[in-house]
């Protein structure tokens, strides 16, 4: 995944949000894993983003392409 080659070379840089709140290339590919892993153990075929966090949009984007 894009991500994972990202993460490796740029992992500390900032992806998204600002530097007082936001998460770096690293961060998010953790946190993306850890929701495909979720969104797989739960066998959903689909997911739905519902909320305001402009954190949580592109996590969700990156597990849902990663769960498959």
């Amino acid at each position: 995944m894009l991500l994972e080659m990202v993460a490796a070379a740029f992992g500390d840089r900032l992806a998204v949000g600002t530097v007082e709140r936001g998460l770096t290339y690293r961060q998010l590919l953790d946190r993306a894993g850890r929701g495909a892993r979720t969104v797989q153990a739960r066998g959903a075929t689909s997911v739905a983003y519902v909320g305001a966090s402009d954190l949580a949009l592109p996590i969700a984007l990156f597990a849902a392409a990663w769960a498959g």
